[in-house]
């Protein structure tokens, strides 16, 4: 199967000439489609960098990212806000929904931003949130949510716009054991009902296992 995520002497360093930090150094790896990989090593060691990097919300020192059999770094401001709408979805350790609107509501915002018909947005708002056990939480507000519940909102929102690749950056951290095997067993339905590359940064052993790879 072709590589979705190519990584080649990916090297990443902070600060300024007699103060520098190199998070990462010369890193390479390739990644199928279609594949649920966790990355993992101990705090410090650059984990959430190259989450950050692959995920092109940072740029390395040096080296290449190539997703999808393009060069991210390449292309233009633009059309690297396209990239990230059409390609990528992310679920952060916290969940970051708005408060002030309702768990549909946040689910729909990516589409409704993007203009799409409402009959359209409902459908797929319906398809993912029965796929993860919340379509019945729907009218309410994240503050009504468990943990659990909250996250898996999150990661609806973060696939609504049927993206290629979904980065979680430590999604399991806040959830108790229950809620966490929850979300994972998630992470596979998505990844075999839709295909999705999905790359998961955690310190987590028992997490790690849901994973087909796991890159140290």
């Amino acid at each position: 199967m072709a590589a979705m995520i190519e990584v080649r002497e990916l090297t990443k360093v902070y600060g300024r000439q007699g103060s520098l930090c190199r998070a990462l150094y010369e890193v390479n790896f390739a990644i199928e489609a279609g594949a649920f990989v966790a990355v993992m090593g101990p705090s410090g060691s650059g984990k959430t960098t190259l989450l950050n990097i692959i995920s092109t919300i940072d740029q390395p020192t040096k080296g290449r990212v190539i997703i999808d059999g393009r060069e991210i770094d390449r292309l233009k401001e633009k059309e690297l806000a396209l990239f990230r709408r059409d390609m990528i979805g992310f679920v952060f350790q916290e969940f970051n929904l708005l408060d002030n609107m309702t768990i549909r509501d946040n689910i729909a915002l990516p589409l409704t931003l993007n203009n799409r018909k409402p009959e359209e947005i409902l459908r797929k708002v319906r398809e993912l949130t029965a796929l993860f056990g919340i379509d019945d939480q729907l009218d309410k507000y994240p503050y009504q949510l468990s943990g659990g519940q909250k996250q898996r909102a999150a990661v609806c929102r973060a696939l609504v716009n049927d993206p290629k690749i979904l980065f979680a950056d430590e999604p399991t951290g806040a959830l108790d054991s229950r809620a966490a095997s929850e979300l994972l067993a998630c992470f596979q339905n998505v990844r075999n009902k839709y295909g999705t590359t999905v790359v998961m940064v955690t310190h987590d052993a028992t997490a790690a296992s849901y994973c087909d790879r796991v890159l140290f």
